[in-house]
């Protein structure tokens, strides 16, 4: 073989090898922020040594301002939802706070419930990785007489848990 068709051949090669294909991008829409809290937990709550589980959905809506989160066994004895507001980037891994006045356990007791809507902190209420960290208040000073049960308060309450795949 000719000297011109061996470099003939290795500048085809070499050309062919330094060409990449195309591969079309693909835009995935951006998951929204609540759904990364959805799933089921294995929840504790380190004050009274007890573990539970807690399922955590969301309610996604056409219109931003509609959208609401629901708590399953939320510190192993509430379920209720409210309506999320709109995040910023900093508080894109928080739930942020709601106070529920009042709040029914499951035993039909009421209590007033907020989890954070008063200081809202990056250390409260929030998703890393999959471990999520709960901090909330419950204060039943307004129903305990008239419910004939025992006052109870717990102010920064901490529970901690993991998402379960």
């Amino acid at each position: 073989m000719s000297l011109l068709k061996k470099l003939f051949w290795i500048s085809l090669l070499l050309l062919l090898g330094a060409c990449k294909k195309k591969v079309p991008q693909v835009d995935y829409p951006e998951e929204h922020y609540c759904e990364k809290f959805a799933g089921k937990y294995d929840m504790y709550d380190p004050l009274n040594n007890v573990s539970y589980e807690m399922i955590v959905s969301c309610d996604l809506s056409d219109y931003e301002s509609d959208d609401s989160i629901q708590f399953f066994n939320y510190a192993n004895r509430f379920d209720f939802s409210y309506k999320l507001g709109t995040p910023t980037a900093t508080y894109r891994n928080n739930i942020l706070g709601t106070v529920i006045h009042p709040l029914k356990d499951h035993s039909g007791k009421s209590t007033s419930f907020s989890n954070g809507a008063m200081s809202v902190s990056p250390r409260k209420n929030i998703l890393i990785e999959d471990s999520l960290y709960l901090v909330f208040n419950i204060d039943n000073i307004a129903f305990y007489l008239g419910e004939g049960v025992p006052y109870e308060q717990c102010n920064q309450c901490l529970h901690y848990g993991v998402k379960v795949h």
